[in-house]
């Protein structure tokens, strides 16, 4: 039976030779799984364990390397995080400035169509006093006076003044 364990190190009392390379010593321990089979089994004299022993101890690290380790992974994974986050912080900046500049042109586009369709307007309104024959009402359009409306000839028409 296994016995929930996987390797097993035991005591022999049988008389064998030591399966290390080499070696010509009495074997005094076994190594192997319980649950398997008997030729995976493997016999070792008291040096050889003891060396064997020895270098499990270097497999497995002291706690505090470990803990030193996760630490600085830590310190590693926050410099990152921070990292990260004036990264994020400098490129909503950038985008927040050029959201600024867009709406700013979209600003001055608008301001120039309402320019051109005033000057449009005003360009119609010569062109239609000109050809009623009133030359006073173009010379006014043309200086960007108020001329009188069609619709209320006592109220002017006001055109808007040029942009700079």
């Amino acid at each position: 039976m296994n016995n929930g364990k996987l390797a097993i190190i035991q005591p022999r009392n049988l008389i064998f030779m030591c399966e290390y390379y080499g070696c010509n010593n009495r074997s005094e321990y076994i190594v192997g799984n319980s649950a398997g089979p008997q030729s995976m089994v493997h016999t070792l004299c008291k040096e050889h364990m003891r060396e064997i022993v020895a270098e499990g101890n270097k497999l497995f690290p002291d706690i505090a390397d470990l803990d030193l380790k996760v630490r600085a992974a830590q310190v590693e994974a926050e410099t990152t995080k921070a990292d990260l986050s004036a990264a994020k912080q400098s490129h909503e900046t950038a985008y927040a400035e050029l959201e600024e500049r867009l709406k700013l042109t979209a600003k001055e586009l608008e301001n120039k169509l309402i320019e051109i369709d005033s000057l449009k307007k005003a360009i119609v309104d010569y062109t239609l006093a000109k050809s009623q024959g009133k030359p006073e009402n173009a010379v006014k359009v043309a200086q960007n006076q108020p001329v009188p409306s069609k619709e209320n000839p006592k109220q002017p028409q006001k055109y808007p003044a040029k942009r700079k």
